[in-house]
């Protein structure tokens, strides 16, 4: 299962190729053992795999949280804060988007 839905990699890969697949399962924090990634281990994965467009698909995901982030309780905006201070901001450099480094940044404060 892929997220919260009924769908499975092999759904997607037969309806959208194996590549769209491939990114959908690496953007989904619940793995098919049960286990709960950590947006940390999926951003790591991705950088391990050297796969670009994983992290700026998780990248551009963050900067719409961050742009709605006053709907959400506010300890979940403090641990949103935090996981995009420490991840996300160096990741948008690594990929030479300063544009939405700052952007990311200015949600921050």
């Amino acid at each position: 299962m892929v997220e919260d839905t009924p769908c499975t990699v092999a759904i997607l890969t037969n309806q959208f190729g194996p590549r769209v697949a491939e990114m959908v399962d690496r953007l989904t924090r619940d793995r098919p053992n049960g286990n709960k990634w950590s947006v940390e281990e999926v951003l790591n994965a991705a950088y391990l795999k050297n796969d670009n467009e994983v992290i700026l698909i998780k990248l551009l995901d963050r900067l719409h949280n961050m742009q709605t982030i006053g709907f959400k309780p506010p300890e979940k905006q403090k641990k949103t804060v935090k996981e995009t201070l420490e991840n996300f901001i160096v990741l948008a450099l690594y990929l030479d988007r300063c544009d939405i480094s700052k952007q990311l940044h200015k949600y921050c404060h």
